[in-house]
Parts: C-alpha cells; sequence; structure tokens
C-alpha cells in the first residue's frame, strides 16, 4: 500500500510539475543582436551554397552554349559559378553522375533558380526523355508533359554488353544480365582456382551455375583462351599443383614423383605417360600446362 501510494503521487506530480513551477523566462535583452546573428548566418550559408541571390539576371555573367556532363571547371567558372559549387558538380559527375535533362540540372541544389533560369537556354540538354516501360507505358521526365508533344517518342533499349571472362572484374561481369553479385564473385573465384576459361562451358564448373542460366548469358560472354596462365609442369611443386581443381592430391604427388624419376616433361603429351593422368583429366588439363 505504502508503495502503491508513493507511485500515486510520483505520477500527479509529473502531471501537475507544468502547474506548479513556472518557466523561468530569459531575459530578451540580447534578442535585436541574435536575430540579426541568425540571419547574417543564414545569408552566409545561401551564399555558400549558391541557392540564392541578390543580383538581377542581368548581372550574371552572358552564358554559353555548354554540356554540363563534359564542361571543364573553368568553363563553370567563366559562367560566373563558385569554386564551392563546381567542386559539388564536379563530385556529382566523379561519383557517376549524370544530366540527362535541363531538368536534371535544376535539382542540383547548389544552383539557384535565378542561375537555371539563365542557363536553360544555353544547356544542351533535351527538355525531357521519352520512355518505354515494361508495360508499354510513356514516362516522362518532366511533370505536366503531355504524349501529344512528342509525336514521334524515341524508345531508349539497353546496348548488349559482351565480356570477356579471363580481363573482367566483378563490376563488368556483373554488366552480363542475369549475372548479380554472387555469381559475379564466385566466377572470378574459379578463375583464378583454374588460371582463365578456355571456354564458356567452364561455367558449368561454377557452383549453382545451371545449363539454363548459361544458355542465357552466353551470347554475352566469351572466354580468350590466349590469356590463360599457364603452369610449368617442370618446375612447380606438389603444393601448388594441388591448387588446381582438375587435379586430385594423388595425380599431382604422382606426377611430381613421375619427374623427379625420369627428368623434365620433354613435351606436354608426355604428362600421360604417368599412369596417374587418364585421357579425360588430361584434356580438361593440357590447356593449362607448359614445359618451359
Amino acid at each position: 500500500m505504502v508503495l502503491l501510494v508513493c507511485l500515486i503521487v510520483i505520477i500527479a506530480v509529473r502531471l501537475c510539475y507544468h502547474f506548479l513551477v513556472k518557466p523561468e523566462i530569459i531575459s530578451n535583452h540580447f534578442s535585436p543582436e541574435i536575430k540579426a546573428w541568425m540571419a547574417d548566418r543564414m545569408a552566409d550559408t545561401i551564399s555558400d551554397v549558391g541557392s540564392d541571390f541578390s543580383v538581377s539576371p542581368s548581372q550574371l555573367p552572358s552564358c554559353f552554349s555548354f554540356d554540363p556532363n563534359t564542361l571543364t571547371d573553368e568553363g563553370y567558372k567563366r559562367l560566373g559559378l563558385t569554386e564551392k559549387q563546381v567542386i559539388m558538380i564536379r563530385k556529382y559527375l566523379d561519383k557517376g553522375g549524370q544530366f540527362r535533362t535541363k531538368h536534371d540540372f535544376s535539382k542540383m541544389y547548389c544552383i539557384s533558380k535565378l542561375e537555371f533560369e539563365h542557363f536553360r537556354d544555353c544547356l544542351l540538354l533535351p527538355d525531357t526523355l521519352v520512355k518505354a516501360s515494361k508495360y508499354g507505358e510513356m514516362k516522362f521526365d518532366e511533370p505536366n508533359i503531355s504524349p501529344e508533344s512528342f509525336p514521334k517518342p524515341n524508345y531508349y533499349a539497353p546496348i548488349p554488353v559482351v565480356v570477356e571472362l579471363n580481363t573482367a572484374d566483378t563490376i563488368s561481369i556483373r554488366k552480363v544480365k542475369g549475372i548479380g553479385p554472387y555469381y559475379a564473385r564466385k566466377i572470378i573465384a574459379y578463375r583464378d582456382r583454374l588460371g582463365g576459361f578456355v571456354s564458356r562451358d567452364q561455367l558449368l564448373e561454377v557452383y549453382r551455375m545451371t545449363p539454363e542460366k548459361l544458355d542465357s548469358i552466353a551470347p554475352f560472354i566469351t572466354a580468350d583462351q590466349n590469356l590463360v596462365h599457364k603452369i610449368n609442369i617442370n618446375t612447380i611443386t606438389e603444393q601448388e599443383l594441388s591448387q588446381h581443381p582438375y587435379l586430385t592430391r594423388t595425380q599431382c604427388k604422382a606426377l611430381i614423383s613421375y619427374r623427379e624419376k625420369h627428368g623434365p616433361f620433354a613435351s606436354i603429351n608426355n604428362v600421360t605417360d604417368c599412369l596417374s593422368i587418364d585421357q579425360k583429366t588430361f584434356e580438361k588439363i593440357r590447356f593449362y600446362l607448359d614445359v618451359h
């Protein structure tokens, strides 16, 4: 009962606190100075990012035709942009950004409305793009644009990319439709173990690669046999040779023993003289062997 009474008192005090305690009144003696300081800070911030200007359009530098995707830093400065504005635009472009329409350029928050209106007619960009969705509907980059404005719309289709497996990295391989981050990592890891691909069919040896998926990506990949990393069978150690996925530990040991007993291999075909290397294994491994 005592605890219950204490709990009720605490709750009552919390509810009545704002009525029982008067807030401290802060002197407004410095209010004008504070407001003036805040106004100065706001003006500095706006000036830094270029989000607004107090000058008229006639005071801006004369404009010239330019493509914001290819314009140099000096060119931006000739347009009257500040160093900070140029840095922000450059960072956007360096990270893979692209201005496709004039409206895209206006989205840069470092460009004020006044500047954009001044630059609009000089931008070597279309006002909008017409795209086709997968359902056949039209989409427009700018609002309030009617399809009637584009009697002959341009449809943008992705350009197929052909990737060479022995030189590509994970980013390049992911450009192939159907290959995501998982398969890209697996393909690169297996390629490094092999020493390179001599055929696209070797992708079936990658974990979870199916014939159906290989058929879908086959037109977009190639394998240059000349880029395969060769193994010098006369100098390699047993441990190094055992890293290759086409040879078992027993076969590696037998090859090294045969070499030590009979001397260096004069030709790749002599590898089949080792009884542990059957013809099927030789047909797979021969592309990766060298005697020099």
